[in-house]
């Protein structure tokens, strides 16, 4: 699935290796320099500084602007297993930015998509006791989890036993989220319970939360969202254009490759003619010697 993503915010696939020898076959990635959303957000409990909040919606952002590019696709993709530990925090100098990775579960919504599987607390119930078919709202429910989560730190259904947990999704209602009373919450909490609907088709698009977030945070007291909007809204905002896929760059290859043979070609039969024309020069030069050679008719 990871040939055919290509976005800042999606871990990138360089390729894979295989062993000949016991044929184990290895899938090559970019290092992440960080730890994942679950253990980054587990390291910064305690304190509620305006920079720790601005910090935790930027890399929300993140995780939203790949959902954005991914369900934007043709066709559409899923992630299939969003959670805490599937969402990468890379540090740099210019801060941190979230990185959405493990495509194990991904799917391409098609006629022959097979069935979408999840992490149980983080999946929404329609993958749990549903067909399983692969859509967006499942990911959207997923990204609901993944936004209490990074302003509580609590798992989602944290606490409860698995029969429990399967009674809920089954017959609702789900259980209420409590919210702690931070400026993060204010901007997140209204956006989250509408991607946690029961309902399948009562949840917003990824492009309603997309800029829902943006709106919010902007208008936020504690400005929330200016710096995450001018440092990437105008670069991530919307879907980006994919880099090149593996098979973009087999058919550059195969294109470079016949230009490279047809100049040799070209070369070859430039070569041959200036053989031939040198060849004609030569012989008519012979045949005009030979004739100043003759002796003259007495």
């Amino acid at each position: 699935m990871l040939r055919f993503a290509r976005h800042p915010n999606i871990i990138n696939f360089y390729g894979a290796c295989i062993n000949p020898v016991d044929m184990e076959v290895a899938l090559v990635f970019h290092k992440i320099t960080g730890p994942t959303l679950k253990d980054f957000i587990s390291q910064c409990e305690g304190g509620g500084s305006a920079s720790k909040w601005r910090e935790r919606f930027g890399i929300l952002l993140h995780v939203v602007q790949a959902l954005h590019y991914l369900h934007s696709r043709q066709p559409t993709m899923v992630h299939g297993d969003l959670k805490d530990s599937n969402v990468f925090v890379e540090c740099g100098l210019h801060g941190v930015k979230g990185v959405l990775g493990d495509f194990g579960l991904a799917r391409r919504i098609t006629k022959t998509s097979g069935r979408m599987g999840g992490t149980f607390r983080w999946a929404a119930p329609e993958i749990i006791h549903g067909s399983g078919a692969p859509s967006t709202a499942a990911d959207i429910f997923s990204l609901g989890n993944l936004a209490h989560f990074m302003v509580s730190g609590n798992a989602p259904m944290a606490g409860m036993l698995r029969k429990e947990m399967m009674r809920v999704t089954e017959t609702g209602p789900l259980p209420t989220q409590i919210w702690p009373p931070t400026a993060l919450a204010e901007v997140v909490k209204p956006v989250a319970e509408k991607c946690l609907n029961f309902q399948p088709n009562a949840r917003p698009p990824i492009a309603w939360v997309h800029d829902e977030l943006l709106i919010l945070g902007r208008l936020s007291p504690t400005g929330l969202g200016r710096e995450a909007y001018d440092s990437l809204g105008k670069t991530y905002a919307t879907p980006g254009k994919p880099l090149l896929c593996f098979r973009d760059l087999v058919l550059l290859q195969v294109i470079f490759s016949v230009i490279v043979v047809g100049l040799v070609v070209i070369d070859c039969c430039l070569l041959i003619c200036y053989f031939i024309l040198h060849t004609k020069q030569l012989q008519g030069d012979a045949v005009a010697l030979a004739r100043n050679n003759l002796p003259a008719e007495s």
